[in-house]
């Protein structure tokens, strides 16, 4: 590559297409081509890669409910209502926790740490709430 200095730059270090085997990449080190060489990666057949099409991005699964099962995210916004104990969003948050844990094990979405506060928010809430009546009594 000539520079418009007149001088002649190698490209920098980095993985380049192999001109001794097309199907692969090769490793330049900055000089010469090393020995390390690596298949070229190619999508699935059947999977369109094109304008528009973008890999899952993960980097928000945990602060957003995405990807989540429906009764997961339920269980713990119904939790954080729980947090005033009362026999209504405590039972519900357990039931939904429950519901979420044994549809997760099959459908594969997240959310079992959702769930799992639900239901012990929701127990936790329930106990309290129970608790404060019976010594009402």
């Amino acid at each position: 590559m000539v520079t418009a200095w007149g001088k002649t730059a190698t490209p920098p270090p980095g993985w380049y297409p192999d001109p001794e085997q097309p199907a692969n990449v090769r490793w330049w080190d900055g000089t010469t081509w090393t020995e390390h060489r690596a298949p070229v990666w190619q999508p699935p057949m059947g999977s369109w890669v094109g304008p528009g099409s973008a890999a899952a991005n993960h980097e928000l699964d945990w602060v957003l409910p995405v990807n989540r099962d429906g009764f997961a995210i339920a269980s713990g916004y119904l939790a954080l209502f729980s947090f005033i104990p009362n026999p209504v969003t405590s039972l519900a948050a357990i039931a939904c926790g429950w519901a979420a844990l044994r549809r997760i094990r099959t459908s594969g979405k997240l959310g079992r740490g959702r769930a799992w506060f639900g239901i012990i928010v929701g127990g936790l809430s329930l106990g309290l709430f129970s608790f404060a009546v019976l010594a009402a009594i």
